[in-house]
């Protein structure tokens, strides 16, 4: 199923979406720095491609 992620992938993606969550200069994610992400992680197929794209 294409929404299930292993814990370890699943740590990978958090890291990675929230590693500047703390800085002053924080700003929400564009849906291309987003999908970016989850195709680092290797998220991908039409479930982790978000809309627009």
């Amino acid at each position: 199923m294409d929404g299930l992620v292993p814990v370890p992938q699943m740590a990978a993606l958090a890291r990675r979406w929230y590693a500047d969550r703390l800085s002053p200069d924080w700003a929400p994610k564009s849906r291309q720095a987003s999908q970016a992400i989850f195709t680092a992680v290797g998220l991908t197929g039409p479930f982790w491609t978000l809309p627009g794209g």
